[in-house]
């Protein structure tokens, strides 16, 4: 006799296979399309970065062709129930694997393009009166005489002035003076009723003996942003075609926690000539205070600090003339963006050669921060103080280009290392707040491709220039004086010898040449 009962079940059970069947057939096929297309994005991604050679784009293409392949073999039968579900598991991982990684190129490619594009410098333009005056805003200024600089930064001054009749609907009465100290004296004196300065020459004004509590006693009533747009001569397309062998780039760290943009001193003056094809990178470092003609003062000599307020190119300019040599481009870095990389790479160490404290920092309870001799494990903020650090040391400037030069090279060991994947979409946002340069991105993915492709070491080797300290009156101060470096004429030409060495292709050892640390 037929069991109707057991005929039922069994038909029930069959349907239930086939409908599972039909599921896991579906979500194979879905899942094949989405390795598929995850495949197609990353292959797109790795061909636009410009990082790979041809050699490994075809060996990539042909590994993901062939997982594709044994992704479909697996999941095409579901009969086989095991084997389709090793391979749908296989395609979730590939394609996650795959997703993840489209996503660190795109980040990388958005980051490079966007740091390589600088676009423009700001200049802010202050409007000062003194402190106990009762204008609180330029219409209350109206009718005073402004004091303003006869010829340092005069183009910026003239574009004030232009936007400041513009607003008033007349032309302000103006005294020319030709320091930034007889000016500040003039507001003084009531010679002028408000002065027009850059803001960037305040820091200036404020280490010149007898003005230190200058901010206090003056006040801005009016702040003129000029924006100066960016040449970006050694960024035109014809540049980005032809990728250079050997490189100069200029390592500058400005004195500024607002921005990138913003005009100001440089603290970080260091040449890097790049050497890509025998993997040779000179580190040359040059004190802030060092007391040189700049390339807009007309053989008037400054500290080389100053020459941030007129603009990064004229920083490459006044180095260039200083080792006769053609700065090819620049790498910008903000105090406050050189503080949030190294938190995100985890910190760094470093060697001190001195045990000290530092002068220009205090932690949060009010103590200043103290370095051990030896290695030090340090944050963004020490790291930062440990790198601005001078009078400290018995050779000044000099110790802090060394200081400088140990933690660049010790950033860039963090950078390369795969502890920067930890915090790698953080780390790639503070970059791009935090960095820009003129190098190509062409250039940039042509050393990349390189290093991939050949692998091997590079030789990065410092060198500080040095000099003797002196009382002099810098070209931006106007005949006031303040302590300068008179830079030592045979350390110069070292370091013109060394840099001559890495461009022709030889070996820059620490032993044969001397090299500091």
């Amino acid at each position: 006799m037929i069991n109707m009962n057991d005929n039922n079940f069994d038909f029930k059970s069959a349907n239930e296979r086939r409908r599972k069947r039909r599921l896991i057939s579906v979500l194979g096929i879905i899942l094949s399309v989405v390795f598929l297309v995850s495949a197609g994005i990353f292959v797109y991604l790795a061909i636009r970065t410009e990082f790979l050679a041809e050699i490994f784009l075809i060996i990539i293409i042909a590994l993901l062709l062939l997982l594709f392949g044994l992704e479909v073999f697996l999941t095409c039968n579901s009969r086989k129930k095991g084997r389709c579900i090793t391979g749908i598991i296989i395609s979730l991982i590939l394609s996650l694997c795959l997703g993840w990684a489209s996503f660190m190129v795109a980040k990388t490619y958005g980051v490079l393009n966007s740091i390589t594009n600088p676009i423009s410098q700001i200049t802010h333009i202050g409007v000062f009166v003194l402190g106990e005056d009762e204008a609180v805003n330029i219409a209350d200024a109206s009718d005073y005489t402004f004091g303003i600089l006869k010829e340092m930064d005069r183009e910026n001054t003239d574009s004030a002035i232009e936007k400041i009749n513009t607003e008033l609907d007349k032309s302000i009465k103006t005294n020319e003076y030709t320091g930034t100290i007889d000016m500040v004296n003039s507001l003084f004196d009531g010679d002028s009723g408000a002065i027009i300065l850059n803001t960037g020459y305040l820091s200036l004004i404020k280490e010149t003996e007898g003005y230190e509590d200058i901010e206090s006693k003056i006040r801005e009533i009016k702040t003129i942003e000029i924006k100066e747009k960016n040449d970006n001569k050694n960024h035109s397309e014809d540049d980005e075609e032809e990728v250079k062998e050997v490189i100069t780039v200029l390592i500058s760290g400005i004195d500024s926690r607002v921005g990138l943009v913003e005009k100001s001193r440089t603290d970080v003056n260091i040449i890097a000539a790049v050497n890509t094809k025998t993997k040779q990178v000179l580190l040359v470092s040059t004190p802030r205070d060092y007391f040189i003609p700049l390339s807009i003062s007309n053989g008037a000599r400054d500290k080389l600090t100053h020459a941030g307020i007129y603009g990064i190119d004229v920083c490459m300019d006044t180095l260039g003339m200083l080792y006769d040599i053609d700065i090819d481009y620049y790498f910008r870095v903000n105090f406050s963006g050189f503080e949030k990389i190294i938190d995100n790479i985890g910190g760094i160490t470093v060697y001190s050669d001195y045990d000290f404290y530092s002068y220009c920092s205090y932690d949060e309870i009010g103590k200043r921060l103290h370095y051990t001799r030896g290695e030090n494990e340090l944050d963004g903020t020490g790291a930062l103080y440990f790198a601005r650090e001078r009078y400290a040391f018995p050779t000044g400037d000099r110790q802090r280009g060394e200081n400088q030069m140990q933690v660049i090279k010790k950033v860039a060991e963090k950078l390369l290392s795969t502890e920067m994947l930890k915090n790698y979409s953080s780390l790639m946002e503070t970059v791009e707040d935090s960095f820009e340069t003129t190098i190509p991105y062409s250039t940039i993915s042509s050393i990349v491709r390189n290093q991939l492709k050949k692998g091997g070491e590079w030789n990065i080797v410092s060198y500080s220039v040095d000099g003797y300290g002196s009382t002099e009156a810098p070209y931006s101060l106007g005949g006031a004086y303040a302590s300068v470096m008179i830079p030592n004429k045979e350390t110069i030409e070292t370091a013109k010898e060394l840099i001559g060495k890495v461009v022709s292709g030889e070996t820059v050892s620490v032993e044969t040449d001397d090299v500091s640390k």
